[in-house]
């Protein structure tokens, strides 16, 4: 029976497990670190750090701890700065704040659609009697016509409405500072 002659990639392997560092090590390094993660999802938005760091959002990265400042530009508003420290071992995460359903865009949507279904509904009446009894009194007509156009802007005003929830100053930010969550 010959015997093979030993892989030069298992012992490499064998070699690299050898060589291993001890459990916990990569653990205790990142935690020398401090995280920045921002979680913001504005379309075009970006972030400038002291250090020269510059991502689009949402991003994390990790920083040495210290004093940083953190330049958020958010278009259409103007950049905002955020003077922070960072602890090492933490992550300061910044969240963009939830804005709700804009109420009153949508009652006036709501309003106006009524609207121009009751004027229809005056129009239709009003084209029946006059037509069918050979009237001539179009005055609930008019007075659907006017009320079907009011409709219609207000229910346009309500869709095109800004949902509100900003400033000049793009949305409000929430921070929280965690522990740092090793990969």
């Amino acid at each position: 029976m010959t015997r093979r002659p030993r892989l030069p990639a298992a012992s490499a392997l064998l070699a690299m497990l050898a060589a291993a560092p001890p459990a916990g090590a990569a653990d205790r390094a990142l935690s020398a670190w401090a995280e920045l993660d921002l979680r913001i999802d504005v379309p075009g938005a970006t972030v400038e750090v002291d250090t020269g760091h510059f991502c689009p959002l949402p991003c994390s990265m990790l920083l040495a701890p210290g004093p940083r400042r953190f330049t958020l530009d958010m278009p259409p508003a103007a950049p905002r700065t955020l003077d922070r420290v960072l602890d090492a071992g933490s992550s300061l995460r910044i969240e963009a704040a939830r804005s709700g359903p804009d109420v009153l865009g949508v009652v006036l949507y709501a309003v106006g659609l009524a609207a121009v279904i009751a004027a229809a509904a005056m129009v239709s009446y009003d084209v029946a009697v006059n037509v069918g009894h050979g009237r001539a009194d179009w005055n609930l007509a008019f007075g659907g016509v006017g009320l079907a156009i009011g409709g219609v802007l207000l229910a346009i005003w309500g869709a095109a409405r800004d949902p509100g929830g900003e400033d000049a100053n793009g949305p409000s930010l929430i921070e929280s500072v965690v522990g740092f969550e090793a990969p």
